[in-house]
């Protein structure tokens, strides 16, 4: 659900959500707006492994069950049917 800050209906936990939000871009950009586009995944990246006092759990805890080291452990790794026959017979 999409809102807006001065909507009337906007409970108390969203306006903090909201404001930490902003804070935390608000540092990571400073004077580099035109670097935004580098510097968002590493944003959602940041809040997506803090911890949430509702939960005690980060974002990615309760979705994946751990947390990723770095942003590289979020990749799928591709899968291939093609593999070397060869290799098999050896192990």
């Amino acid at each position: 659900m999409f809102s807006i800050t001065y909507h009337p209906q906007i409970d108390k936990k969203t306006k903090v959500i909201n404001q930490s939000l902003e804070s935390l871009l608000r540092s990571l950009v400073k004077n580099n707006i035109r670097d935004r586009d580098l510097i968002f995944p590493q944003a959602k990246f940041a809040y997506n492994h803090s911890i949430s006092q509702n939960t005690r759990c980060s974002h990615f805890q309760v979705v994946y069950g751990q947390n990723p080291w770095n942003s590289l452990d979020l990749i799928p790794l591709p899968t291939s049917a093609n593999f070397n026959g060869d290799a098999e017979e050896m192990g």
